[in-house]
C-alpha cells in the first residue's frame, strides 16, 4: 500500500512536471511566434522604405540627366549664339569698310567734277 502511495506520489510529481514544461513550451513558442511576426512587420517596412528610397534615387538621377541635357544644350545656345555675335561683327565690320571705300570714291567724284 505504502508502494502504491509512493507511486502514486511519483507518478502525480511527473504529471506536474510535464504540464508544467508543456505550459512553458508553449508559452515559449507564443514568445516565438510575436517575435517572428515582429521580425516580418520589421522587414515590410525596410523594404518600403528601400523601395521608397530607390525611386527616389532613380527620381533624382532622371532630374540630374535632365539638367546635365539642359546645361549642354544652354552651353550649346551660348556658343552658337557668340558664333553668329562673331559672324555678324565680322560682316558689320566689312560693311562698315565698304561704306567708308563708298564714301571715298563718292568724295572723289565730287571732288573731280568740282575742278572741271
Amino acid at each position: 500500500l505504502e508502494l502504491g502511495s509512493d507511486l502514486l506520489s511519483i507518478e502525480g510529481a511527473t504529471l506536474q512536471s510535464l504540464l508544467e514544461a508543456k505550459t512553458k513550451r508553449e508559452l515559449l513558442m507564443q514568445r516565438q511566434d510575436r517575435a517572428i511576426t515582429q521580425l516580418q512587420q520589421e522587414r515590410e517596412d525596410l523594404l518600403f522604405k528601400v523601395k521608397n528610397l530607390d525611386e527616389t534615387a532613380r527620381t533624382l538621377a532622371k532630374h540630374q540627366d535632365s539638367r546635365e541635357k539642359e546645361k549642354k544644350l544652354n552651353n550649346q545656345t551660348i556658343d552658337e549664339l557668340v558664333e553668329e555675335y562673331s559672324t555678324l561683327s565680322a560682316e558689320m565690320s566689312a560693311a562698315e569698310e565698304k561704306h567708308k571705300t563708298h564714301v571715298s570714291e563718292l568724295e572723289a567724284e565730287k571732288a573731280d567734277m568740282q575742278v572741271k
